[in-house]
C-alpha cells in the first residue's frame, strides 16, 4: 500500500511539473538581409486540453529603451481578431494554427529595415494556465552591406607630426569594423611603427 501511495505521489509530482504553458521559439537568433520579407516562429503547447481563449502578443525591443509602446500586435482566439499598432500596420501580421493544446503564432513582417534590429518576444496567455514558460524572445539581426567607407585625415600630415586616419560606413548591420596596415610606396605589406595605435 505505501508502494501505490509513493508511486502515485511520484506521479503527481511530475505530472505537476510538466502540466504548464510552454512558449517556445526555436532559435535565440535570427538573420534576414534588409528588404526581406520573414517569419518568425512561435510555438506553444498548454496545459489545458482545448483552451477557450488564447490571447497571443509579439512586442519587440530595441536598443532604443525610450520606447512607450514596444508592441507589435495581439491575437484573440477563438474570434479570430488582431489588434496591430500603428507602427507595424501593413508590415506584420501573425499566422495561427490552433490545435486543441498545442498551437503555431508564427510573426510575419515584409519589408524589414535596419530599424528591426530588435529583441522580439512571443507571449501567449490562456485563463486557468498561467504557470510555465509564457513567453520566449528571439534577436532579429538585418543584415545591410555596409556603404562605401568615407575616410579623412586629422591634423597636418607632415614629417613628426601625429595624425589621425578615420574611416567609417554610414550605414551596415552589423557594425562594420576596419582592419588598417602601412604599406610602402611599392604597396608591399610593412611593418607599423610602434607609435601607430587603432
Amino acid at each position: 500500500m505505501e508502494r501505490r501511495i509513493s508511486t502515485l505521489v511520484l506521479l503527481c509530482v511530475v505530472w505537476s511539473a510538466v502540466a504548464a504553458l510552454e512558449v517556445n521559439i526555436p532559435n535565440d537568433q535570427y538573420e534576414f538581409a534588409r528588404g526581406d520579407d520573414i517569419t518568425l516562429p512561435c510555438t506553444f503547447t498548454s496545459a489545458l486540453s482545448s483552451p477557450k481563449t488564447i490571447i497571443i502578443s509579439w512586442s519587440a525591443k530595441g536598443p532604443d529603451t525610450s520606447e512607450d509602446d514596444p508592441l507589435i500586435l495581439t491575437y484573440f482566439h477563438p474570434d479570430e481578431s488582431t489588434d496591430i499598432t500603428t507602427n507595424y500596420e501593413n508590415r506584420a501580421s501573425v499566422d495561427v494554427n490552433i490545435n486543441g493544446p498545442s498551437g503555431k503564432a508564427d510573426l510575419k513582417l515584409s519589408s524589414v529595415t535596419a530599424e528591426d534590429n530588435k529583441r522580439f518576444e512571443c507571449r501567449v496567455q490562456i485563463p486557468k494556465d498561467d504557470k510555465g514558460k509564457l513567453a520566449d524572445t528571439a534577436r532579429l539581426t538585418v543584415l545591410v552591406a555596409p556603404s562605401t567607407p568615407i575616410c579623412e585625415i586629422q591634423g597636418t600630415a607632415e614629417y613628426g607630426q601625429n595624425i589621425n586616419l578615420t574611416c567609417y560606413s554610414k550605414e551596415g548591420s552589423p557594425t562594420p569594423t576596419y582592419k588598417w596596415d602601412s604599406r610602402d610606396v611599392t604597396n608591399m605589406p610593412r611593418v607599423a611603427d610602434p607609435r601607430t595605435t587603432d
